[in-house]
């Protein structure tokens, strides 16, 4: 069986101390230049993102996504796969959750058994 990799979820702020490491990041798509194969998110806690893909369709044509990749450094991510997200995504609730799973008495409730 393939052992399973935890992602937690980071907004801006949090990307430098995972920097090197497999997270989720859920914002806002901002803007997506598809020659240089870079995209900028609007993450949770309001800060931009810089996101790297490699794939002709990141599947970045929406409104909200949820990118799963790993932290380059403090403002950027290379992206693994993006998940489309709802139009009506309330990212300050989104925040409020990424803040929690980065308390220890929410630990259990955000990482992998």
């Amino acid at each position: 069986m393939e052992e399973q990799q935890s992602s937690p979820r980071v907004n801006s702020a949090l990307l430098g101390k995972y920097t090197g490491r497999r997270v989720r990041l859920t914002g806002k798509v901002l803007n997506v230049n598809q020659a240089a194969k870079r995209a900028l998110i609007l993450a949770s806690d309001g800060g931009e993102v810089s996101v790297q893909f490699h794939a002709e369709n990141p599947g970045l044509d929406t409104t909200f996504v949820e990118i799963v990749g790993t932290v380059v450094d403090v403002t950027t991510i290379r992206q693994l796969i993006a998940i489309k997200m709802s139009d009506n995504l309330d990212l300050t609730v989104v925040d409020r959750a990424v803040k929690m799973a980065q308390e220890a008495r929410f630990a259990e409730l955000f990482t992998l058994p």
